[in-house]
């Protein structure tokens, strides 16, 4: 049996769709390279969650100013 599935384009669904994929292809990053991070310390992966927090913060923070 074969499925086809039709998404117009610039609608909310294809954007969740997209959302999907990235997450698929993060998931499969994460998975493969658990090997590598187990390697890292504590310290390290600390910083790295710091850093993305810190950048994800900063994007609020100009989007907001954006919509003033």
């Amino acid at each position: 049996m074969t499925v086809v599935r039709l998404v117009a384009r610039g609608t909310i669904e294809e954007a969740v769709l997209a959302l999907h994929g990235e997450k698929r292809a993060l998931a499969r990053g994460v998975l493969e390279d658990a090997e590598t991070a187990g390697k890292l310390s504590a310290a390290v992966l600390e910083s790295l969650i710091r850093a993305g927090a810190a950048e994800d913060s900063d994007g609020a923070r100009s989007k907001k100013r954006k919509t003033r």
